[in-house]
């Protein structure tokens, strides 16, 4: 087997295939390494129209993950920037209390 495309999106993938010994294509939907979908077909361009709706299925399905990814993301950006925030404040009291026991 040839892989002519892959596409794939986070767990997700899809892939066109060339069976070298005998002239068809197969085009398989997988998800962590697990076929779900294989289909076989004798030409390029029935393969085609396949495999792009393949595409569309690995969009779809991995769409929970990128936000999840992103959530992610955002979360440790905003720890981040709460821990920074957390270090001003106590900079800001020991500052305030030195200059109020100097007074």
């Amino acid at each position: 087997m040839r892989f002519l495309r892959i596409f794939s999106g986070f767990d997700h993938l899809a892939s066109l295939l060339l069976h070298q010994n005998d002239p068809n294509y197969y085009i398989t939907l997988s998800h962590n390494g697990t076929r779900l979908r294989v289909l076989k077909a004798p030409d390029l361009y029935s393969t085609e129209a396949v495999f792009h709706n393949f595409e569309e299925q690995v969009v779809r399905l991995s769409k929970y993950q990128m936000r999840q990814a992103q959530t992610e993301a955002q979360d440790e950006q905003l720890t981040r920037m709460l821990v920074q925030a957390e270090a001003q404040v106590k900079r800001l009291r020991k500052h305030l209390q030195r200059k109020t026991s100097q007074e």
